[in-house]
């Protein structure tokens, strides 16, 4: 019963975090003019508004409300980023899309698996699936911490190392189950 309320309470307070930042911050453009939400028009407005981007918050508000109304919460995960009951780590999938996945957790402190990365918190996983190629591509958008030292936002190179560990040696999304 406890996990229930828990779940219930987090999960709340991802949809008012959700309702809250639908509203643009009045410094920043709306970088995304429509669906769908793809990776070149994320990464465009990563780099034309890269200093404005302080926190992951900042750049999960630029996303626009209908990309933002579908996600799932995981709450037990073998990646790099924390997941637990009172942080889930969220992955967020558009809405009729799959072409762009991405993936976050807020949590700073939690280090319940030696998978975790120290700077897990500060960065958004991406998985875009390339048309041309016909291959999913992997990039991370690591955001200004303590423990990063960042003085602004970075985008990673495509398909950072530390990616094949958990999704193969050719990249994909892991579809397996999970506890959500």
């Amino acid at each position: 019963m406890t996990k229930i309320l828990i779940c219930f309470f987090i999960s709340l307070s991802v949809i008012i975090f959700l309702y809250n930042n639908q509203k643009r911050p009045s410094h920043s453009s709306n970088c995304f003019l429509k669906e769908p939400l793809t990776f070149t028009k994320l990464k465009k407005c990563f780099i034309d508004h890269q200093s404005q981007f302080l926190k992951v918050e900042d750049f999960l508000a630029q996303l626009p409300s209908s990309y933002r109304e579908k996600f799932t919460l995981v709450y037990h995960s073998k990646s790099l980023q924390a997941a637990s009951y009172e942080n889930p780590r969220v992955i967020f999938f558009g809405h009729g899309q799959t072409e762009l996945i991405l993936a976050y957790t807020g949590n700073s402190q939690s280090q319940e698996s030696q998978n975790i990365e120290k700077d897990s918190f500060d960065k958004i996983e991406t998985i875009a699936w390339n048309k041309v190629n016909k291959k999913f591509e992997f990039y991370e958008f690591h955001f200004p911490s303590a423990q990063n030292h960042l003085k602004f936002a970075v985008l990673s190179e495509k398909n950072p190392t530390q990616c094949f560990r958990c999704h193969g040696q050719d990249l994909r999304p892991n579809w397996q189950h999970y506890n959500v």
